[in-house]
C-alpha cells in the first residue's frame, strides 16, 4: 500500500513503498525504512527505552521544545525535535534496566548561546510555582529585554505547563500556575531566556524538584 499526498506549500510528503518523503527547511527529504528479521538483543532493547523515555517526554512538551531548539536545529537543518532527541538521549537518560527513565537535572529544553538565567531558583506557592534570578546589567550576551521562558513537568500524570515569552529579564522574577484539574506530588522546573527578537536562545537551566 501507497499513500502520498501534497502539504501547504505543493511538496509531497507522506509514505510510498518502504520509503518516506518530507520536507525539511524547503527542501524534500526521502529516506528508506528498513526491515529487521532477526531478535533484539538486550543492549538493543535497553536502547529502545531510552529512546521511548526521551520521545514520550519531549512529546508532552514539543511546543516548548520548538522554541527552545528551533535556532539549535536550524545551524544543523535538522527539525528542533530531532536535535533535542539527540541531546537528551545521550545526557539524560539513567537508571537499569528495566528501570529506565529521564535524569531530569541533566535534561535540556532549550539550547543556545544566550547568557542563562543567573543564579536561578524556583519555589511553589500553593498551586503557582514562582520562579527568581539575580541580574547583572554589565553581563555580556544578554538585555534587558530577554524574556523568560518557564516549564514545569509533572512525571507522574504526565503532563506540563509552560510559557514560551514571560516577562523580562531585569523584571528578576515571574511565576506559572498550575491548573487545579492537574494533581501532582512533584514537580521537575526549568528556566531559559529568549531575546526579544527570537533570534537568540539560553541553555536551560533544571531548578526542580519541588515537592509540596
Amino acid at each position: 500500500m501507497a499513500s502520498s499526498k501534497k502539504n501547504r506549500g505543493g511538496k509531497m510528503s507522506g509514505k510510498v513503498g518502504r520509503t518516506v518523503t518530507y520536507p525539511l527547511y524547503g527542501e524534500d527529504v526521502m529516506r528508506s525504512i528498513g526491515v529487521r528479521k532477526a531478535p533484539f538483543t538486550k543492549n538493543e532493547i535497553v536502547a529502545q527505552m531510552g529512546m521511548k523515555v526521551v520521545q514520550s517526554f519531549l512529546n508532552i512538551i514539543y511546543p516548548f521544545i520548538c522554541v527552545g531548539f528551533e535556532i539549535e536545529a536550524r545551524l544543523h537543518r535538522r527539525n528542533p525535535q530531532n536535535v533535542s532527541f539527540a541531546y537528551n538521549r545521550k545526557n539524560a537518560v539513567t537508571g537499569i534496566y528495566p528501570d529506565i527513565g529521564m535524569d531530569f537535572p541533566n535534561v535540556l529544553v532549550s539550547k543556545g548561546d544566550l547568557s542563562p538565567p543567573l543564579n536561578p531558583r524556583a519555589t511553589l506557592s500553593n498551586r503557582k510555582v514562582v520562579f527568581e534570578w539575580d541580574y547583572d546589567s554589565r553581563a555580556r550576551r544578554q538585555h534587558w529585554s530577554d524574556q523568560v521562558m518557564m516549564l514545569v513537568y509533572l512525571p507522574e500524570i504526565p503532563d506540563a505547563v509552560f510559557i514560551t515569552a514571560g516577562s523580562s529579564r531585569e523584571t528578576k522574577t515571574a511565576s506559572i500556575d498550575i491548573p487545579n484539574y492537574l494533581t501532582f506530588t512533584r514537580l521537575e522546573t526549568y528556566i531559559a531566556f529568549i531575546s526579544d527578537d527570537r533570534k537568540q536562545v539560553s541553555n536551560s537551566v533544571y531548578t526542580g524538584p519541588l515537592i509540596p
